[in-house]
């Protein structure tokens, strides 16, 4: 399983996959959260935000309907970069490039002041027994037959939609 191909906006077809974050790069590995690391992400939502890391080992209880309440450790703690609807962005580190986490909630510090937290990356991809993608992913292979098909009807004036 990969993490980080994500489904062009503009794909007419589920095999149109990109490696690079629309707006951004593709991520270059993975780094360790730091405190005062300045970190970027697009979300569905706010789109391209940054933010900067502010604790490591943030620990808060919330309620899920249905669920009840669940505690979580270790997360990253950050200034609010996010809105909702932006769960599952992948966190970048704006210096290196490379992954820092995946963006999951927001919420308040000890102070009441929002921000936005996301799970330390390496976890998240331990967890899912997933690989990261750190290089530009190839064409699948019906790319090149309908590129092939799209020629061949241009050089026979064919109509192509």
């Amino acid at each position: 399983m990969w993490i980080a191909l994500l489904r062009s906006p503009d794909a007419k077809r589920m095999g149109d996959l990109q490696s690079d974050i629309k707006a951004l790069f593709i991520p270059r590995g993975t780094i360790k959260p730091a405190r005062d690391m300045e970190i970027v992400k697009v979300g569905r939502s706010t789109g391209e935000t940054t933010g900067t890391i502010k604790d490591i080992h943030f620990r808060f209880i919330t309620e899920y309907e249905g669920v009840g309440k669940v505690g979580f450790l270790d997360q990253v703690f950050c200034t609010r970069y996010s809105n909702g609807g932006d769960s599952g962005s992948l966190v970048l580190d704006r210096k290196t490039k490379k992954a820092v986490g995946l963006h999951f909630a927001g919420f308040p510090d000890k102070n009441g002041v929002m921000g936005s937290v996301f799970n330390p990356i390496d976890q998240v991809l331990e967890a899912l027994g997933a690989t990261l993608v750190t290089k530009q992913s190839p064409k699948p292979p019906i790319y090149k037959w309908l590129l092939k098909q799209k020629r061949t009807r241009r050089a026979n004036n064919t109509l192509i939609t």
